[in-house]
């Protein structure tokens, strides 16, 4: 029975030798998802800075879309933008007050007014505060 080498990077296996473990790790499609795997971990300023000197991607600009995705070597951001926004020396904090905005309780949808009382559970909408989750067995 051959024994086989599954790379979590890549979601791949292959038998489990000296050769086709090093042609695999020198491969470029596997450097590119190792890339891609530890660019998830940087600070996020310094991947707006990085993004900011390269040029414009055509593709992105004209379709909206890059089939390279995050490991693309050209600028996905958008240029009619001014730079210094990006620029803002505490763009975490920034950025995390727009999403705890975005994340807000709010109710984002309208209660029709001549909606009946008597619905079953599954057709009322949710309550403005959210569901109680420590006593999901008392659902039914």
């Amino acid at each position: 029975m051959v024994k086989k080498f599954y790379c979590d990077f890549c979601d791949r296996q292959f038998p489990d030798n000296l050769d086709s473990r090093k042609k695999h790790l020198e491969s470029t499609g596997h450097q590119a998802q190792v890339k891609l795997h530890y660019d998830s971990f940087r600070d996020p300023v310094a991947l707006i800075q990085e993004q900011l000197h390269a040029p414009p991607c055509r593709k992105f600009m004209s379709i909206g879309r890059c089939e390279y995705g995050l490991s693309c070597k050209y600028s996905h951001f958008p240029y009619g933008v001014p730079k210094d926004l990006y620029a803002h020396p505490d763009l975490a904090a920034l950025l995390n007050r727009t999403e705890r905005k975005s994340n807000s309780n709010a109710a984002k949808y309208s209660v029709p007014k001549d909606l009946p009382k008597n619905l079953p559970p599954s057709l009322r909408p949710p309550p403005l505060h959210g569901y109680q989750y420590h006593n999901v067995e008392e659902w039914g």
